[in-house]
């Protein structure tokens, strides 16, 4: 008997675990390629606090949800944080984070996708010392139209000045630009980490108050139309 009870609690901690992986980064559809890293070591998408670094807002900065379900209207806008967090410095010139989002399209992430580009460049370079570092960038706010409804998949990713180019004296003076183009959506990188999430945007419905009003206002102009034809 103990022996199944113990069975059990193993089995829902593993169910429990892969219900917080799945959750942390939804496997985008393959049309949008794999993007792959060797190790998180200097570079994580997470806060100290918190396993996941992406983040969004619908009310303005106010409050950040991880909630992949929303419901907002015309108008309305939603805005990304992303969260690089550092365990070590690392001796490389800077850490790099981009992100893309493809607003129901079906893949690639191309150019027209990218959501923000942001370098930090390393204060504690040339040390491999601990760092236990949060740097937190925001994305400018999106405002909502109607082609935008349905499907959002999105990926972030964190890397290094060195893993970019491949060349360790060049990265101190690489311009940011070219750091930008190197940066792809796919592939590998041997520093940093990944993250993906699939959100659904359901397009909120009318208060019936304003359809009443809108009613109303039709049926008025209607009256003025027919009073006015008559004279």
């Amino acid at each position: 008997m103990k022996r199944i009870i113990k069975y059990c609690a193993l089995a829902l901690v593993l169910f429990m675990l892969g219900a917080t992986a799945s959750f942390a980064s939804a496997v985008l559809p393959g049309s949008y390629g794999t993007a792959t890293h060797s190790t998180p070591k200097w570079q994580e998408l997470a806060t100290a606090t918190s396993q996941t670094g992406v983040f969004w807002s619908v009310d303005g900065g106010a409050t950040w949800t991880q909630d992949t379900d929303l419901k907002l209207g015309l108008g309305d806008t939603i805005q990304f944080q992303f969260n690089m967090y550092k365990r070590n410095y690392g001796t490389h010139y800077a850490d790099f984070l981009k992100a893309w989002a493809d607003w129901g399209q079906g893949g690639p992430f191309d150019s027209g996708d990218v959501v923000g580009f942001w370098k930090q460049e390393l204060e504690g370079y040339g040390t491999n010392a601990p760092s236990g570092d949060t740097y937190t960038f925001y994305s400018d706010e999106y405002t909502m139209t109607d082609a935008m409804f349905g499907d959002l998949f999105l990926r972030a990713r964190v890397t290094c000045s060195e893993s970019l180019l491949n060349n360790w004296n060049a990265q101190w003076s690489t311009p940011d630009a070219t750091y930008d183009l190197a940066f792809l959506p796919t592939g590998n990188l041997y520093q940093g980490e990944v993250e993906e999430w699939h959100l659904t945007i359901s397009k909120t419905p009318l208060p019936p108050s304003v359809l009443m009003f809108g009613t109303g206002l039709i049926g008025m102009l209607a009256v003025t139309r027919r009073r006015f034809l008559k004279f």
